[in-house]
């Protein structure tokens, strides 16, 4: 009976403790309005995500960044970006947000931005805007298409962005990808601020 009590005990400490931990919370302090005055068209936003997914890609990447988009309107300030996830409406497809949907999701945000003429600026946005709504595919397949490959396919051609895809064993989908560590820390950008919501 009491080895029963305790295992009992047990789950019940480590079921709360995941629903408190790994639940995703909105921010409670998210003011972005110092933000939006330094951001461009084509800058790059990376966010350190709150749900479980993001957990497992900060181990596996060793970042504090899980995920990323690309801000494609100033006025509104709106974020094209391949999730699974973030409009229950909507999922598993490359979405078009607001920053502050953006970042609903994220302990916090970084703001990265290469050195791009106006025309490359436009460029790379009317390239993003034409994946609007194509499907979230997480492989290391040529097929795959997940955030950080939206972002690659918005630069090609336009400029090049040369990053270095890391080899990832994952169950099933084990393989290189472009991480958004890569983005972060790519000397070739410049970091315009980080912002935390915790």
């Amino acid at each position: 009976m009491k080895k029963y009590l305790f295992f009992l005990t047990l789950f019940i400490l480590l079921l709360g403790l995941y629903l408190f931990y790994f639940k995703p919370q909105t921010p409670k302090n998210l003011n972005l309005n110092t933000l939006t005055n330094k951001l461009q068209i084509a800058d790059i936003i990376l966010r350190e995500g709150v749900g479980m997914d993001s957990l497992v890609i900060k181990q596996i990447s060793k970042s504090d960044y899980s995920h990323l988009g690309l801000v494609v309107s100033l006025d509104p300030v709106l974020v094209l970006h391949a999730t699974t996830d973030d409009d229950k409406n909507k999922p598993d497809q490359v979405l078009l947000q607001s920053l502050e949907d953006f970042a609903k999701l994220s302990h916090k945000i970084a703001i990265k931005r290469y050195d791009l003429s106006p025309l490359q600026r436009e460029k790379i946005v009317a390239n993003a805007l034409e994946f609007k709504g194509r499907a979230f595919i997480l492989s290391p397949d040529d097929d795959g298409f997940y955030c950080t490959s939206l972002i690659e396919e918005a630069f090609r051609g336009v400029y090049d962005l040369n990053l270095s895809k890391e080899r990832l064993e994952i169950p099933i989908l084990s393989g290189y990808y472009l991480l958004p560590k890569a983005f972060f820390e790519d000397n070739k950008s410049i970091l315009i601020d980080t912002l935390s919501f915790r």
